[in-house]
């Protein structure tokens, strides 16, 4: 429902983004559009009324013989404004406005929703005027008959050029997705590989008589490195397609494991545990990475001779983790590690729905966790 709900979206955007210019450009183009039609109206209007005068002239029987038809209506009158003949049986609006049109002779008149122009006409029989009169409404059709084109072009211009650029992009995140998919497979591969082999090192060394304590020390600390890239490396690669696997989580012994490991890593640093018993129910890998990174930025970012506080709380309500450190000078800045290492910690988080809180001031860091309580 997600990708179909996407799917949509990423059409409407790409329609909008290119049906609103164009329809933008056709609504600001109308009072362009509606002087154009009505210079070319009046223009037809003068035109017809002069092939009018030049048939009568030419001719002065002819209004007899013939009955002119035109989409304009015609009349011919005499100075006066005598009536001689008329294509149209209504015939007030000429009366009504007769000495404005004469005024204007030659020239086009609007009145009352009209549109009228008047040459006169010089001949043996006939001495008066040709009037030819066209509905301003007729004007008004074309102008709407236009712009209804330009909108039904707009959208079908939209829909194709929005479908084929939704087209295109589909490609290119099917492409995106299959090799993501094959960075996340490479990720998980060298997770798994790596870690029994680390497992095996780090147990050699502290049972190999070939290093003294510092050189184990320093060994055993560039392993923890791995073990926690190794780790963070699987949460990465997953990301969101993590299932967690729920079961019971000896939480004490985890933290207790975790803190001592970094407390003989970082010796010149004092550790404090206050440690409930609790058990809880959750995903052990990712509790597990979670405490490990959490554990790490304590120790890695406090000064030297600082101490690191660990309390596990067993309350009525949750269970309450807190970590508490000193704060180097240059600690928590824009380092990398320490970025990724946030994204993995607030990743788990939000996977576990466990609650976080981060407060920090310009001598301490201290973060917080609550666990659901245990079932």
């Amino acid at each position: 429902m997600t990708g179909t709900r996407s799917r949509l979206i990423l059409f409407l955007y790409n329609y909008l983004k290119f049906f609103t210019p164009v329809l933008l450009l056709a609504v600001t183009s109308v009072s362009l559009m509606y002087m154009l039609l009505k210079d070319a109206e009046e223009d037809n209007l003068i035109n017809l009324a002069r092939d009018i005068k030049a048939l009568v002239e030419s001719d002065p029987d002819i209004l007899h013989n013939v009955f002119l038809t035109s989409k304009y209506k015609i009349f011919v009158t005499d100075y006066k404004g005598n009536l001689l003949y008329s294509s149209d049986k209504k015939i007030d609006y000429v009366e009504k406005h007769f000495q404005e049109v004469i005024r204007n002779v030659g020239n086009v008149v609007y009145m009352d929703n009209m549109v009228m122009v008047a040459l006169p006409v010089d001949s043996e029989k006939i001495n008066g005027y040709v009037i030819v009169v066209n509905n301003l409404s007729t004007l008004r059709n074309k102008m709407y008959l236009t712009l209804a084109s330009l909108g039904s072009s707009a959208i079908i211009v939209s829909v194709v050029i929005s479908l084929l650029s939704y087209w295109e992009m589909r490609k290119r995140e099917k492409i995106y997705q299959e090799n993501a998919q094959k960075l996340r497979n490479m990720a998980l591969y060298l997770a798994h590989e790596v870690k029994t082999p680390l497992s095996v090192v780090l147990a050699r060394v502290y049972s190999s008589d070939c290093f003294d304590e510092e050189g184990k020390k320093s060994i055993s600390r560039a392993i923890r490195r791995l073990v926690k890239l190794n780790k963070n490396l699987k949460v990465l690669a997953e990301g969101s397609f993590i299932k967690p696997t729920f079961t019971f989580v000896d939480l004490k012994g985890v933290v207790e494991e975790i803190a001592h490991q970094y407390q003989s890593i970082f010796s010149d640093k004092v550790l404090h545990l206050r440690l409930d018993n609790v058990s809880i129910v959750s995903d052990y890998e990712l509790i597990y990475t979670l405490i490990l990174n959490l554990v790490d930025n304590a120790f890695k970012h406090s000064p030297e001779g600082s101490s690191v506080e660990v309390s596990l709380e067993d309350r009525e309500q949750d269970v309450r983790l807190e970590i508490l450190n000193q704060k180097r000078e240059d600690a928590y800045t824009d380092e990398s590690s320490y970025r990724i290492g946030r994204k993995i910690v607030e990743e788990i988080v939000n996977l576990l729905k466990l609650g976080m809180e981060v407060r920090e001031d310009s001598t301490h860091y201290r973060v917080v966790l609550t666990f659901a309580k245990k079932v």
